[in-house]
């Protein structure tokens, strides 16, 4: 389990985990053994631009500074526990 923040391009990767690197990470210790959940509500990104396929990536999103909604909760674990099943 991995928490980051969001992946960020551009000027915006000087004060954010730049998108480049989370990939150059995510494939060189984690190569097809990863999925990669945002909880961001206010953003979203394609999966490409770490390098994944649409399967191995979820937008589950919540507000930011707020907790996670109770009703995000089983969705989010039971896309987990598929993912686990699978590995």
């Amino acid at each position: 389990l991995i928490a980051m923040g969001f992946p960020a391009v551009g000027a915006e990767s000087f004060y954010r985990n730049s998108a480049t690197q989370v990939r150059s990470f995510l494939q060189h210790f984690h190569a097809g053994h990863i999925k990669v959940y945002n909880l961001c509500a206010e953003r979203s990104y394609d999966p490409s631009l770490l390098g994944l396929p649409p399967d191995r990536f979820a937008h589950i999103g919540t507000d930011d500074h707020n907790p996670f909604p109770l009703f995000s909760i089983e969705p989010f674990c039971r896309s987990v526990a598929s993912y686990l099943a699978q590995a």
